[in-house]
């Protein structure tokens, strides 16, 4: 036998050192290949979960006949979520300027932020910032 293969079986921790390492692109690749099904697992929950909570925090809530309602539309509203959400269009649309502006900042919290504000935009729970109901 060669040197060379003793020292190969002698250090078992070596073996891959021979391999070409990735770079970080490939790993991304790799990642997303292999934890594709907990993504769309993570996302469905979290629509779920926010649907679930919001219907059940307004499933028996009467609104008395002088709430007032917007002038800003709620299909316009869910567009926006749905195009511009993670910019924080819909929350500017709204009047809620601040909380839009760490929209901006934040991505959408990566995504999170969006899709709750989008299940909550579809089932009529965000008022604009003087408290009317979308009409």
């Amino acid at each position: 036998m060669s040197q060379n293969h003793r020292d190969e079986e002698a250090s078992p921790l070596l073996t891959g050192a021979n391999q070409q390492r990735e770079n970080c692109e490939q790993k991304w690749a790799r990642f997303r290949r292999e934890h594709r099904v907990h993504f769309g697992a993570g996302w469905i929950t979290t629509i779920v979960i926010t649907a679930l909570i919001t219907y059940l925090a307004n499933a028996n809530k009467k609104y008395p006949p002088d709430v007032c309602i917007s002038d800003r539309e709620r299909t316009s509203a869910i567009i926006l979520s749905v195009f511009f959400g993670s910019l924080g269009a819909d929350r500017f649309y709204l009047g809620y300027v601040l909380l839009g502006v760490l929209k901006l900042l934040t991505g959408g919290l990566g995504g999170i932020w969006w899709t709750v504000d989008l299940v909550l935009l579809a089932m009529n729970t965000i008022p604009d910032k003087n408290g009317c109901r979308l009409a």
